[in-house]
């Protein structure tokens, strides 16, 4: 992939859904800190489906741009799938006292996939444009 055009596409719609996923998890803990289980709920079912559709938006973007990690990548989204997954049947299952243990698992693995995974992503779709 060489149109320097379309990588700084990517670029951006990354960062947008990554601020998007960002502002929504923010929304969980707070409602969690007001103790408004309702609300972080709603807020986590919100995510989950953002989530999903993220992880495949930035997998296709992969594809594309033949990013070379792309598979070890997918595998670090099937298991944050997973883990929200098991966040969402515990608080369905009214075991809300272990959302905060889980949630809190559930957001470190987040912020390490964005730390490492995705900044390699990015820095790859930035090596292209150079």
């Amino acid at each position: 992939m060489t149109d320097s055009k379309r990588i700084a596409e990517m670029l951006a719609a990354l960062e947008d859904d990554h601020a998007h996923l960002r502002e929504l998890g923010g929304s969980i803990l707070r409602a969690i800190d007001a103790n408004e289980v309702d609300s972080a709920a709603r807020a986590l079912v919100e995510l989950q489906g953002a989530q999903t559709a993220h992880f495949r938006f930035e997998e296709g973007l992969m594809e594309e741009a033949g990013f070379p990690g792309r598979d070890t990548h997918a595998e670090s989204h099937d298991r944050l799938v997973t883990a929200l997954e098991a966040i969402n049947n515990a608080l369905g299952d009214g075991r809300v006292s272990s959302l905060s243990r889980e949630l809190a698992a559930f957001i470190d693995d987040s912020i390490g996939h964005i730390s490492e995974l995705d900044e390699r992503f990015r820095r790859f779709l930035n090596g292209l444009l150079r």
